[in-house]
């Protein structure tokens, strides 16, 4: 298992240190003209946990270490400005994480979104 950031391509990274549902997991990272995204996989399961990011489902690997895993890589994704992608959330997948204290919150992109708004996705 690659240890750090590792390039598979231009503008796509594997970004590790996410452990926690799975040994190993890893998010992918993308970057085209400035703008960033990451595909988070299995690192979160249901909406709430943005605002809960300790809580932990029974079949977490390491439920202590996903808690960490999650709050850390919603941090970075909120840090970022990165749109996150996963195939657990609500339709589309897709949107912004926002701080909330201590806490975060996800805030979907509209994919029916025109003009001005369709180019800050």
């Amino acid at each position: 298992m690659p240890t750090g950031p590792t390039n598979v391509a231009p503008g796509l990274d594997l970004v590790d240190g996410f452990a926690g549902h799975t040994p190993g997991l890893q998010a992918a990272r993308l970057e085209s003209n400035g703008r960033k995204a990451y595909y988070i996989g299995d690192a979160l399961h249901q909406t709430i946990q943005f605002g809960h990011p300790e809580w932990s489902p029974i079949f977490d690997w390491d439920g202590v270490q996903g808690g960490a895993s999650r709050r850390k890589l919603l941090d970075r994704v909120a840090e970022e400005e990165a749109l996150l992608l996963s195939p657990h959330l609500p339709f589309p997948g897709v949107g912004r994480v926002l701080r909330q204290g201590a806490a975060f919150e996800f805030s979907a992109v509209d994919l029916e979104a025109k003009g001005e708004a369709a180019g800050r996705l």
